[in-house]
């Protein structure tokens, strides 16, 4: 039997996988009850606090939770007075979300979406309040919640703070396996940490050391997510014909790791084109290349642009690869006298290649893989080019810590309970009139977008077409 002073909140209930990860966790810590909102609220899902959306979602865990006999607990938001000050503190929040929306500022001014943002902040403050209500009544002492990154969970680990009682907050990672952080942030690299020492304690370095091997190669031969959506184009080992021996690769960041995630666990952000121009210039005086890397999902973007615009046909000893290039980005690693990083996974995957890494900036890793890290492209290329000149050996303690984070990122030691391929065996069923509904929310959702965002989201498709046409 499960304690009634746990409970689960549910607020993302539209979708499936979600709901999943919700009752998997109610399974795994014995959780029996269920917090939902009760009547019509501004949420990520449903930023005009519609009616019929909140009915779709609503019924949806009714009927999953008298399936699995927990108890509901209606939760009302919609009485709760607030003031300006408490509201306003959830702009940033929401601002971020429609930033890892939209992938650009600009959009976030956009009348309809400041709307949406007035919205959702005010839903988030009144729930913080009428949260505090009832973890009062209730006596709860631990709250379980998805992602709070999400503004709507954010404003639940905000009571749980203000009540002194603890929350657990969780998601996937990797497309692979449920993670779980007490009291911080879902992706918090203390949290990571010490999940990562809990899981992998019993676990041998040989046991490890395999298991890297398996994994870069497996990177290597394209058989995972990312390079489906981003860089399946590369050519193994392929190589530019202007490369010199003695070169110095830079990766930069998806667009995700770079701002939208760092920002929203605090990390504090650094100038990337900055860095890269103090490398360029602190190498050129050592006679060293300078290969940069642009991260797939910066392709065509403002950085790219502008580094290609910079330093094409220029006299500097720099190559500019831009993110949809054919170029191998694991052999450019391996041939690389040193990989710097500003936070990418990158910066892991080049120690298991038995590369030197650096970080510049913060990095969900750091804590665990404890690569190099530095705050000014000036201190780290003081310290490669003294480790160029001493010794090119990988550090033992390194890659059996970047063992160690690709496995559990992986699953590869998990419970069962926790990996990402059991959980989505058992999917709620649906009736025909839920999807209907469900079509017409996304139909719905759309129109929420600034008419800007949707064209160029369908030339963006459409060019794609083409070009897989064309090819």
């Amino acid at each position: 039997m499960g304690s009634n002073q746990k409970a689960l909140f549910i607020y993302l209930p539209l979708f499936n996988e979600i709901i999943n990860l919700d009752i998997q966790t109610a399974k795994i810590f014995g959780i029996e009850d269920i917090i939902v909102l009760s009547s019509p609220t501004a949420t990520e899902i449903n930023p005009y606090g519609k009616r019929y959306i909140h009915e779709i979602g609503l019924s949806k865990i009714e009927s999953i939770c008298k399936e699995e006999s927990l108890n509901l607990i209606y939760l009302e938001t919609s009485n709760i007075k607030t003031n300006e000050k408490s509201i306003n503190s959830y702009h940033v929040f929401v601002e971020n979300l429609f930033l890892s929306l939209y992938r650009s500022d600009k959009y976030n001014n956009h009348p309809k979406v400041r709307k949406q943002i007035n919205n959702i902040s005010l839903s988030c403050s009144q729930l913080e309040k009428s949260f505090n209500e009832l973890i009062i009544a209730r006596k709860y002492h631990t709250v379980y919640f998805f992602n709070n990154r999400f503004p709507t969970a954010k404003a639940v680990s905000i009571s749980c703070i203000f009540n002194h009682i603890n929350f657990i907050t969780y998601d996937t990672v990797a497309r692979a396996r449920l993670h779980y952080s007490k009291n911080k942030a879902v992706l918090s690299s203390e949290s990571l940490k010490e999940s990562i020492e809990n899981e992998l304690s019993k676990v041998s370095h040989k046991e490890l050391a395999d298991f890297a091997s398996k994994f870069i190669e497996y990177k290597r031969s394209k058989k995972f997510i990312a390079y489906e959506l981003f860089n399946k184009r590369q050519i193994r080992s392929k190589l530019p014909e202007a490369l010199s021996k003695n070169y110095i690769c830079v990766l930069t960041n998806s667009y995700d790791e770079q701002k939208v995630w760092a920002k929203s666990i605090g990390i504090n952000l650094i100038d990337p084109l900055e860095m890269i121009s103090d490398i360029i210039n602190l190498s050129k005086a050592n006679s060293i290349q300078v290969v940069v890397r642009i991260h797939p999902n910066q392709s065509k973007s403002f950085e790219e642009n502008y580094l290609l615009n910079r330093y094409i046909n220029k006299k500097e000893n720099v190559i500019i690869l831009s993110g949809d290039s054919l170029f191998d980005t694991y052999a450019l690693m391996q041939n690389s006298i040193a990989n710097i990083t500003f936070g990418s996974s990158t910066g892991v995957e080049s120690i298991l290649l038995g590369k030197r890494s650096y970080l510049i900036g913060n990095a969900f890793y750091q804590d665990t893989v404890c690569i190099p890290r530095f705050n000014t492209a000036e201190e780290c290329m003081k310290k490669v080019l003294i480790d160029n000149k001493t010794s090119t050996n990988m550090i033992s303690r390194e890659k059996y810590n970047a063992s160690k984070w690709f496995a559990y990122l992986s699953g590869e030691f998990a419970d069962d309970r926790y990996k990402l391929v059991n959980i989505l065996k058992n999917n709620p069923s649906t009736s025909l009139g839920h999807k209907l509904l469900k079509l017409i929310w996304r139909i719905d959702r759309l129109s929420s977008y600034p008419i800007e965002f949707n064209l160029r989201r369908a030339y963006v498709l459409l060019s794609a077409q083409i070009n897989n046409i064309l090819r």
